[in-house]
């Protein structure tokens, strides 16, 4: 019996470097997470942004920063949840979360710092993109959001998320049209289209994100995923975009369907941040720092 290596693991309490930014730190991102039916808004401040939301009489607020959020004065009684990224320490009045939440433990980048970008990858990772480079089978091009809806898989490990993704995808396209790009894998004799990726250009935060991707069942054993992903990292960088993040990993606690996608991702020369443990505290009403 072959057993799979488990995906790495980041060191808690890591910093990324000083001018990464976590996508939950960009506005436009973190308004994009949820449609206008959610009810869900945006709270806190820069560098500290969150969200807030009710359920019955009790109030929501989560952030993902390391600072630590700022308690302000209202009339309602609240829970507020905050994920450190990297901060160990739990500041006066938090304590630890006892139960899991939607939050991901773990997230991954790449930093691309020059044209040599995939001496980074493993060699697996390296070797596949040289076979894909010289392959004469596919090749690829830019594609849009129409041809990803259609195109988008209802087989296989795809059909019990297709419209999750699909989902997500559409309020991302509701806040982010303009900087959404879409690129496809087509095969050169057919014209048919093996693969996808869709992928965010958030310039003014030295950033892109890894949104969605897929490759139809027939061609699982081809190397258009690879060829796709270098093609992310080729885009960046004619773009000056030094941060491509990968969005979430797999840690203890995540699902396991996470595990075999984590370790491709995991090829790519990723930076991992590993989250320590969530805190939470109640403020009652008119209650203040």
């Amino acid at each position: 019996m072959i057993y799979k290596k488990e995906p790495h693991l980041g060191t808690i309490g890591t910093p990324p470097p000083a001018n990464y930014t976590h996508p939950l730190q960009i506005k436009e991102y973190l308004e994009s997470e949820y449609s206008k039916t959610n009810q869900i808004h945006i709270v806190g401040e820069t560098k500290c942004l969150g969200r807030a939301w009710r359920h019955g009489p009790i109030h929501f607020e989560l952030y993902v920063s390391d600072i630590e959020p700022t308690i302000i004065s209202t009339p309602h009684f609240r829970i507020i949840l905050w994920q450190p990224i990297t901060k160990l320490e739990t500041p006066k009045h938090w304590h630890h979360l006892w139960f899991p939440t939607e939050i991901s433990r773990q997230i991954g980048f790449a930093q691309i710092t020059g044209p040599s970008y995939w001496r980074a990858w493993t060699k697996n990772a390296q070797r596949d993109r040289t076979i894909w480079l010289n392959n004469k089978e596919f090749e690829i091009i830019t594609s849009d959001y129409l041809t990803f809806l259609r195109e988008y898989p209802c087989v296989g490990t795809y059909k019990p998320i297709r419209q999750v993704i699909l989902n997500i995808l559409k309020n991302k396209i509701d806040h982010l049209s303009s900087s959404i790009h879409f690129f496809a894998a087509q095969h050169i004799k057919s014209n048919k289209i093996s693969a996808m990726v869709a992928l965010i250009k958030l310039p003014h935060v030295n950033k892109a994100i890894y949104l969605s991707a897929f490759v139809k069942p027939e061609w699982q054993h081809s190397l258009c995923s690879t060829g796709l992903i270098d093609h992310c990292f080729r885009f960046c960088l004619e773009h000056n975009i030094e941060f491509l993040d990968f969005g979430a990993f797999w840690a203890p606690g995540s699902p396991s369907s996470w595990k075999g996608f984590s370790r491709f991702k995991q090829k790519f020369g990723v930076t991992l941040i590993r989250y320590p443990s969530m805190l939470w505290r109640v403020i009652k009403k008119s209650s203040r720092n």
